[in-house]
């Protein structure tokens, strides 16, 4: 996996953990954010991964919809201390 997990959690302040899945799933990734103790979740499974050109920008884009709930609450409860 050319995807680089470490450098993409370090640049949304989070944690990843990816694990195997077992078939038909071949990936789980789990993203925390340990300020607003958020975890997002996804499988990712392998016909997806077989439909794809490129895999690793594939991946990309379902790490950056699972932070897309991660960074509504940032702004949310930054408004709320604000507030």
């Amino acid at each position: 996996m050319m995807f680089d997990i470490m450098k993409y959690a370090e640049k949304n302040h989070v944690e990843i953990d990816v694990r195997p899945g077992t078939k038909p799933v071949v990936w789980e990734f789990f993203i925390r954010d340990r300020q607003l103790d958020i975890v997002q979740f996804t499988q990712i499974l392998e016909r997806e991964l077989a439909l794809q050109f490129n895999t690793d920008e594939y991946i990309e884009k379902r790490c950056d919809e699972l932070m897309q709930d991660i960074l509504e609450a940032r702004k949310q409860q930054e408004q709320k201390d604000l507030a």
